[in-house]
């Protein structure tokens, strides 16, 4: 799978045109189907005003389905776009890869572990002091 797929998988991923594409296919494809079976079930049972179905299924349906869709697709790109990034890292995270950069010395990084687990910012798992990055 690449890059971009991943990324349009999660909160805040960006628009795959592919996605908005389908899910126009699939309701006009599915107000097609209704639209039809509805009409030709009106012709089979004898009914004489049967080509209203087409008329309201193609005139009015389906253009307020797809109308739907795009609404509520702008709806939703617009929303994870206010959404907060999941960028962040945490406290423990940005400890581990200063000493693992060679920023802090082995005191030094038991001493912030000690302070971290103290505040209670985050919750420390036994052996984080011991099993370095």
């Amino acid at each position: 799978m690449t890059e971009s797929r991943a990324a349009g998988r999660g909160r805040g991923r960006p628009s795959l045109p592919g996605d908005r594409v389908s899910a126009g296919l699939v309701s006009s494809a599915a107000v097609t189907a209704v639209t039809l079976a509805t009409a030709f079930g009106l012709l089979a049972v004898g009914v004489d005003d049967f080509w209203i179905a087409f008329v309201v299924g193609f005139g009015v349906v389906l253009p307020g389905v797809l109308g739907g869709v795009s609404y509520w697709w702008a709806e939703t790109e617009r929303s994870d776009e206010a959404a907060p990034a999941d960028d962040a890292t945490t406290p423990l995270e940005t400890l581990r890869l200063r000493y693992a950069r060679g920023e802090l010395t082995d005191d030094e990084f038991d001493r912030q572990i000690e302070r971290l687990a103290d505040d209670d910012a985050v919750r420390v798992r036994p052996g984080d002091g011991e099993n370095r990055v």
